[in-house]
């Protein structure tokens, strides 16, 4: 497997191994994070994560990237970047992921950032967020060049509702 590490001043962004399993089922068992990825049956049982946490230690880093977002002082795991390409590989969908005990220090943005400078150019991200999940919201719009594109309604309801956010690299 290929060593694959992006780094900034306070994280690394590398590969899931197996053994982040633990650190991993404990971030996604936190009913933020299930609010808003639902649909996800390895975050239900500790050992389907570890065969999903198996599934992204062996991606190519071409199609698709499954990173671990690290503390750099501490190699503490504190959040994951899950970016997936599309099926007709037009684009890259991005899920972002944050332990709670991590939040609100600037870490995503960061991750994202740094991500993104990593990508070649003509790369299109997208995001699509929960209008209720004003943390995500505000983390996208923070950096530079990403744009709303619309918002998707489902009634009064926000946890039906949608924003699609998208990033160009020039």
């Amino acid at each position: 497997m290929e060593t694959f590490l992006i780094q900034t001043k306070r994280l690394n962004l590398r590969p899931f191994t197996v053994s982040d399993a633990a650190d991993y089922f404990e971030m996604v068992s936190d009913n933020q994070i299930k609010t808003y990825i639902n649909n996800c049956p390895h975050f239900w049982f500790f050992h389907k994560t570890v065969k999903k946490i198996k599934d992204y230690s062996t991606c190519n880093f071409k199609d698709n990237f499954y990173l671990v977002i690290e503390n750099r002082s501490t190699q503490q795991l504190i959040g994951a970047l899950l970016v997936e390409k599309s099926f007709d590989n037009n684009f890259f969908n991005v899920t972002m992921m944050i332990h709670k005990d991590h939040r609100k220090n600037g870490y995503m943005s960061e991750s994202l950032q740094a991500f993104i400078n990593f990508l070649p150019s003509k790369s299109r991200l997208y995001f699509i967020v929960f209008r209720s999940n004003h943390a995500s919201v505000r983390t996208i719009r923070k950096i530079p060049g990403i744009q709303k594109e619309y918002s998707l309604l489902r009634g009064l309801d926000e946890m039906e509702s949608f924003y699609l956010f998208t990033y160009l690299k020039p």
